[in-house]
């Protein structure tokens, strides 16, 4: 597997999937402890992962903003320069947008919702509910040589959140 400095966590649906995630996306940094590891989730999702020690950088997308908002994106995600993305949540307009954004490797569940737009498909079992969904995350790493069973969530700590609790239990 080659050295990966620049990579992209794509896992832009609800709150309890991107919590999921986390084992994972802490097990890419670790796999790869000098690269840049960017979250992209969604707006509502953002402070799960900002403030967390192995998340580099956080990107979402304003999905009001319709088809111009998406092809900013998706130039932004070009100038970036990803070099590997791990997509979780595979949807065609994911897959397209890093495929449009050039990134090389882009790796993910293959399904009808996009998978052609990814380089490294991977069977998508998750449905046959075998597995824990952070089992699964984990097991997508496979493919990049990352092998971990470490389930352990993790979730940061706002300092906005404390501060706001401290204020309500000083009352």
């Amino acid at each position: 597997m080659r050295d990966l400095k620049n990579i992209l966590i794509v896992r832009t649906d609800r709150i309890g999937d991107v919590v999921l995630t986390i084992p994972a996306i802490r097990a890419v940094k670790k796999a790869f402890p000098n690269a840049r590891v960017t979250v992209w989730v969604a707006a509502m999702t953002k402070d799960l992962v900002s403030g967390l020690s192995f998340v580099d950088e956080v990107i979402t997308e304003d999905l009001k903003t319709g088809w111009f908002g998406y092809m900013r994106l998706v130039m932004e995600l070009m100038q970036r320069k990803f070099d590997c993305a791990i997509i979780y949540h595979t949807k065609r307009r994911t897959n397209m947008a890093c495929a449009l954004a050039g990134i090389p490797m882009r790796l993910g569940y293959l399904n009808d919702k996009g998978g052609k737009f990814l380089t490294h498909p991977i069977k998508d079992e998750r449905h046959l509910g075998l597995k824990h969904e952070s089992l699964y995350c984990l097991q997508l790493l496979e493919a990049l040589d990352i092998h971990s069973n470490d389930v352990a969530l993790q979730l940061p700590f706002q300092p906005e959140a404390e501060a706001w609790v401290q204020d309500l239990f000083d009352k």
